[in-house]
């Protein structure tokens, strides 16, 4: 029996050896690293699930929460999913709790891709009408009429999540440091200038934004009762994209002198100043915490732009928002494909190439059921 099992769940073969001997790649430095597993943390839940969680469950009362659930529960298991991905690329037998990580983060990252294509179909459309006059206008029932349209209308959703499907394979097909490693050194940085410059830009501009977002920062410490322990619980360990397979996967591309500890700390850091960042610009728009709180498309696609549509230079922050919510998508969905693009390399033989197409073909599939089923 095979004792390279678990490498199959974590780094490509071809497209991802060396020149020399023919050793899996690793990343070229461990900012690297940090960069890429950074990527594919920074995601949908930062944008549309923690705001609201922020909004519902006592403001800053409950970021000192999820704070704590970061540390307790996200750093550590952050850091034994890296772990075992840097002990899965020493080589020698294979351990059978190893091989049922590999299976678990491989199956995991599928099923979570498929439901980011479905969520990138839904973030494209969105985002081509969100802007126009009308949503940015204060007029709530146009943007929601649009969306609803937008959920009635399959053979739109199933174009855009192909075009998203095919710029992820075609990433995933260049290998580890010319595709995975490359995307991460642009998407990630880009990701916090274009929040950085909305939050400022709000801040200089933004009638009565200053005051919204001290009402609903302040602390309600009555709020964190068991549900609000539970979800930020649960925000701390998606958040991070563990059992996905993306973080075995940089973990076992880890370079040399790679410190795991420092480096889980920046990411953990990373993902906490995207999704602080990106509440600190969404959360205006929300109501106050005795009203209702919208989440998901439905609150950056009707909620924000017709609140920022009442703001100097609303549109401008919009379209900010949207495209780094789409890079942060694409670079979590390259990080998740990964070990489905090994999987199939090793399994069939086929070229880095072939296996990339292959894997997006299949997750295009499952993510099908999805755009068919609203």
């Amino acid at each position: 029996m095979s004792t390279d099992f678990a490498p199959r769940f974590a780094v490509a073969y071809r497209g991802s050896r060396t020149r020399s001997g023919g050793k899996p790649a690793t990343w070229s430095t461990p900012r690297d690293l940090v960069l890429v597993v950074a990527g594919a943390a920074i995601g949908f839940g930062d944008f549309w699930t923690f705001p609201s969680l922020v909004a519902r469950y006592g403001g800053s009362a409950f970021l000192l929460l999820y704070f704590g659930c970061l540390a307790a529960l996200g750093f550590p298991l952050l850091i034994a999913e890296l772990s075992l991905g840097a002990a899965s690329a020493r080589g020698g037998r294979t351990s059978h709790g190893l091989r049922v990580v590999a299976w678990v983060g491989g199956i995991g990252g599928f099923l979570t891709l498929a439901t980011y294509v479905v969520a990138a179909g839904c973030t494209l459309g969105g985002a081509s009408w969100a802007i126009p006059p009308e949503a940015m206008a204060g007029e709530t029932e146009f943007a929601a009429r649009r969306f609803g349209e937008l959920l009635a209308d399959p053979a739109r959703l199933v174009l855009l999540q192909t075009l998203f499907v095919a710029v992820v394979v075609a990433i995933a097909a260049q290998g580890l440091q010319p595709g995975l490693q490359r995307a991460a050194r642009w998407a990630v940085p880009l990701i916090f200038a274009l929040l950085g410059v909305g939050v400022a830009w709000q801040a200089a501009l933004a009638d009565g934004y200053l005051a919204a977002l001290q009402v609903r920062l302040r602390p309600d410490y009555s709020q964190l009762g068991p549900e609000a322990v539970f979800h930020a619980a649960s925000q701390a360990f998606f958040t991070l994209s563990l059992a996905t397979g993306a973080v075995f996967t940089a973990g076992r591309c880890r370079p040399v002198g790679t410190r795991l500890r420092g480096a889980a700390w920046t990411i953990v850091g990373l993902d906490t100043l995207a999704a602080v960042l990106a509440t600190l610009l969404i959360l205006p728009s929300l109501p106050l915490p005795d009203g209702f709180v919208s989440e998901g498309p439905a609150l950056l696609f009707v909620s924000l732009p017709s609140w920022l549509g009442q703001q100097p230079g609303g549109a401008a922050v919009c379209g900010l928002l949207y495209v780094a919510l789409n890079l942060a998508a694409l670079s979590s969905a390259t990080v998740m494909l990964e070990p489905s693009v090994t999987w199939i390399g090793r399994r069939t033989g086929l070229g880095r190439r072939a296996s990339a197409v292959a894997g997006g073909m299949l997750v295009w599939v499952v993510a099908l059921a999805g755009a068919l089923s609203f």
